[in-house]
């Protein structure tokens, strides 16, 4: 019959006590054929360690895990007055992004550094890279892809910018599509323009109606 034997330290001082847990169940603890150390809370298990395949993990064992992104600190997502709606800010560092004060602003997607720091109303906002859509308050159905891709927009609406600093000084103009980097950058309240191709129509415009402008 093998036997059980403790070993007091000699330098040691403290009284190791074993308790019973409060169970009528008896109950068997099996030690492992092998020389080795315990595991506390504040050890290190090596990889070299973990062999063979993992036993499965019971979900009731799992606690303070959240199953959607609205239960996240870092993220907005469906929220009051801001239903149907998710923004992720990259520069949140773990707290809710910051937007203006929130009203009926839904259907909104934006992921980036700043991205809707200012929203307050605007609906059906696309903004995807640094600072996109940053200003934008009531503008709506604007589609904003690319770092600083509209980002001075306050209320314009119906605008398409692709590729970065795209209508990167468009404000209060509506209707224009940018495609190519810093294409329309520097229209500020012309509508209805459209500049497809790398730093396309390039020039400070303050009223621009119905042109098309290609440069490939």
């Amino acid at each position: 019959m093998s036997k059980i034997k403790l070993t007091g330290h000699a330098s040691g001082s403290g009284v190791l006590t074993i308790a019973a847990p409060n169970t009528d169940t008896d109950r068997t603890i099996t030690l492992p054929d092998v020389t080795g150390t315990l595991l506390d809370s504040g050890s290190d298990l090596p990889a070299a360690n973990l062999t063979g395949a993992l036993p499965a993990i019971s979900g009731a064992n799992l606690t303070n895990l959240t199953s959607t992104f609205n239960g996240l600190t870092d993220v907005s997502m469906d929220i009051t007055n801001f239903t149907d709606s998710i923004l992720i800010q990259t520069d949140s560092d773990g707290s809710a992004p910051t937007t203006g004060t929130l009203s009926s602003a839904s259907y909104n997607v934006g992921i980036g550094k700043d991205v809707f720091a200012a929203l307050t109303s605007g609906t059906e906002n696309i903004a995807i890279g640094k600072e996109a859509l940053m200003a934008d308050t009531t503008g709506a159905s604007n589609v904003a892809i690319g770092g600083d891709s509209l980002q001075a927009n306050t209320t314009g609406g119906d605008n398409v910018a692709v590729g970065r600093n795209t209508l990167q000084a468009n404000t209060t103009a509506s209707n224009n599509t940018a495609i190519g980097k810093s294409s329309l950058a520097l229209n500020v309240t012309g509508t209805r323009n459209t500049a497809v191709g790398s730093d396309s129509y390039l020039i400070t415009q303050e009223v621009l109606i119905q042109q098309l402008v290609v440069i490939v």
